[in-house]
């Protein structure tokens, strides 16, 4: 099949049979042309001293004109690019062309037969024979040339020779009707071989054309396979029964960390986690016992690093029953399981951040109203040192139930920190000979604290409380091993590559490294990432709360720090706690602003106080009372406002809660400051961080004091406002 000759769907088969049959008729059209003057040629020259030479001459003219006209149509149908399109034309020229050349020599055969002649008789019946005989073979190719042209150039002549009287010539006649049958035959036979061949041609060309089309649509397959298996984001792999990889696609490589040519040939569960490996044989199995159905799987991949990635893949098996390859479509979601657990733990701090903001609210409450009572009850004791002693001892439990609240709101997030310049040395030897009794005498407990003055900047209670924590964790630790130790060590630490690799979030570069070090039973492996998870916890249920590392990992993280935890089963464990360090100068500077403030006497100002809770405010009133001021007080704001309205000019100063029923604190003060744009207001909060930054954001030139504070800092408090507030109006 020619090019030209390429199948459309608007093109039939019948038409490129045709089209084809047209082609093959005139393939042989200048061998044709060739035999017809050969032909002609001769039989002039035969017939030239018996017959008139004009006749013969006008015959052969004829003859040559009408071999010039199919040779030409030849040539046109040769150099036309719409031989399909005007196919019918050419069929319709060619046959007539061919009718008109077998009519010519019919017409010698029947007008100049030289019957006398024996020679001459031979001759012409030699040479209309021999045409006849080749037209079947270049004439076959189309039924309606070949059978006309063999009828139009013998019919003639064998009519001529049955009507002459000779009885040989009429036995001529019937020998030539016997060939003309025979050629018939053989035209008709020669015909549908063609047409045969031509069919089969044009089917093997439209089979052809499938198959490129096949292989073309395969390679673009192909192609976009490999893009997406080179360029996305998700591992592709083919796996056998066995589980063996004999594919993977670049991008496993790059999740990996392996080569891709030594991923192929190794077994998948190698790099499987052992846990996972049941789960992933159970949906492999799943996948060849269902072939064409996606069954997902989730499992845990070895990184090259040693790391443990997250997958969750999709499988299904193609292939025939026994050959079946499984093709997993699997993709790393480590980070977004981690952001999961980050929500879920975010919304378990907030969770437990309202349970302990509600508790710290009331108890705060509590120890505001009594320190208040300790210190009128110190006023009434001054002559009874025993009594003294006694208030002293409740005080100081009355600031240590404080801080303890207050490392429930940090670890909570809850709490505003106060941060001080810290020498840790002094901090850690000091929390040491503190903590010494909750070690027992069977455990060695050494100390390495570095010469080096160091200092932070940090919530002492929120060190203290993180460093005691961590001791009794590794008292529990060691408590059933033989010559159990306990390491407590402070070094100065110069963050290295190492170190900034694993804490990108870090960007300083000198720290203070606190550390407690043990030889007990160490952490296992699959626990070392949920130990700093509230109420997570590998003790008994009698012997831990799961807060004591969630608490430290609370601190840590809000003095801008981070942890490190070495640890296996029977080797101990090292947690290292990282602290920015600040300059000795810097941090000097800081403590001299910090001098324990002084208790300050009023003269005779007068207080609106304000607080739901009457303990509270009963007590407050009786302090401030004893300070030398004059008090209002009220239960809520609505009777506050209606006390300073009673007498807007005597009121200098205004100390409320914050949260109260019917209008809060901030409400209350913003509407006196509608009246007084220069009073003082001091905010006491039972808790709550945020309402504490709202109270100063809302209300200019205020103060925010946290329950429980001392006498002496709700006295300098009052002593700065009233200050303050003489200062704006001179």
């Amino acid at each position: 099949m020619s090019q030209s000759a390429t199948i459309s769907p608007s093109i039939s088969k019948a038409q490129l049979l045709c089209l084809e049959q047209l082609r093959l008729l005139h393939k042989p059209s200048l061998l044709i042309a060739a035999s017809t003057l050969v032909a002609g040629t001769l039989m002039v020259a035969s017939q030239w001293d018996i017959a008139s030479h004009s006749t013969l001459l006008l015959w052969v003219t004829t003859l040559f004109c009408a071999a010039a006209l199919r040779l030409g149509i030849y040539f046109s149908f040769s150099r036309t690019d719409r031989q399909l399109q005007q196919q019918r034309k050419w069929k319709a020229m060619t046959v007539a062309a061919t009718w008109l050349v077998g009519s010519i020599w019919g017409w010698l055969g029947y007008f100049h037969f030289p019957a006398d002649d024996p020679l001459h008789l031979v001759t012409m019946m030699l040479i209309l024979i021999g045409l006849a005989a080749g037209s079947i073979t270049t004439l076959s190719p189309l039924r309606s040339a070949s059978l006309p042209f063999i009828l139009l150039l013998l019919t003639p002549v064998t009519y001529h020779l049955f009507t002459l009287p000779a009885t040989s010539l009429h036995f001529i006649s019937f020998l030539l009707i016997f060939y003309l049958c025979f050629l018939i035959g053989s035209a008709l036979q020669n015909y549908q071989t063609h047409k045969d061949n031509i069919s089969l041609r044009i089917e093997s060309s439209e089979r052809e054309k499938a198959v490129r089309a096949s292989e073309k649509e395969l390679q673009l397959s192909e192609e976009k396979f490999r893009t997406l298996t080179e360029h996305g984001s998700d591992i592709v792999a083919t796996i056998n029964r066995d589980g063996v990889i004999s594919f993977s696609s670049r991008s496993a490589e790059r999740i990996l960390g392996y080569p891709q040519q030594t991923l192929i040939g190794q077994s998948l569960f190698e790099l499987v986690h052992e846990d996972d490996r049941p789960g992933l044989t159970h949906a492999m199995t799943e996948m060849f016992a269902n072939p064409g159905n996606s069954i997902p799987a989730a499992f845990r991949i070895r990184h090259c690093l040693g790391r443990w990635l997250d997958i969750e893949s999709i499988g299904r098996t193609t292939g025939d029953h026994g050959q079946e390859t499984l093709i997993l479509n699997a993709r790393d979601v480590t980070a977004h399981k981690e952001l999961e657990l980050q929500l879920h733990q975010s919304q378990k701090m907030e969770a437990i951040g309202t349970l302990v903001g509600g508790i710290a609210h009331n108890f705060n409450n509590n120890l505001a109203a009594m320190t208040g009572n300790i210190y009128l009850a110190r006023l009434s004791s001054q002559d009874n040192s025993n009594t003294l002693k006694r208030l002293d001892s409740l005080d100081l439990l009355a600031s240590r139930s404080a801080d303890m609240i207050k490392q429930l709101l940090a670890f909570a997030r809850q709490d505003r920190l106060s941060m001080k310049p810290l020498r840790l040395n002094r901090l850690l030897n000091h929390d040491i000979a503190l903590t010494a009794n909750l070690i027992q005498e069977s455990i060695e407990l050494r100390l390495d604290i570095c010469t080096d003055e160091i200092m932070i900047r940090g919530d002492a209670s929120q060190i203290q409380q993180a460093l005691i924590n961590l001791l009794i964790n590794a008292r529990d630790a060691v408590a059933t091993i033989e010559n159990p130790e306990i390491l407590c060590s402070l070094q100065r630490y110069q963050a290295d590559h190492a170190f900034h690799h694993r804490h990108p979030e870090i960007k300083g570069e000198q720290f203070a490294r606190l550390s407690v070090q043990d030889n007990g039973c160490g952490i296992p492996g699959d626990a070392l990432g949920k130990i700093f998870e509230p109420f997570y916890t590998t003790k008994d249920v009698d012997k831990g709360t799961g807060l004591g590392l969630a608490m430290v990992y609370g601190a840590i993280q809000a003095h801008g720090g981070v942890i490190d935890v070495t640890s296996s089963p029977h080797a101990g464990t090292t947690i290292d706690m990282y602290l920015p360090i600040i300059q000795e100068q810097e941090g000097r500077n800081e403590e001299a602003g910090h001098i324990a403030p002084s208790i300050h006497h009023g003269a005779g100002e007068t207080i609106l106080l304000v607080d739901d809770d009457t303990t509270v405010l009963h007590s407050t009133r009786e302090v401030l009372l004893s300070l030398g001021f004059r008090v209002i007080t009220a239960e809520h704001g609505i009777a506050a406002l209606e006390q300073f309205e009673q007498q807007p000019e005597s009121i200098r100063l205004l100390l409320t809660d914050i949260v109260m029923p019917k209008m809060g604190g901030i409400a209350l003060a913003q509407a006196i400051r509608q009246r007084n744009n220069h009073l003082p207001v001091i905010f006491a909060t039972g808790y709550d961080r945020k309402e504490a930054l709202d109270a100063e954001a809302a209300i200019s030139h205020s103060s925010v004091l946290s329950k429980p504070f001392s006498i002496s800092r709700l006295s300098q408090a009052i002593h700065d406002s009233l200050l303050s507030a003489g200062q704006e109006k001179g």
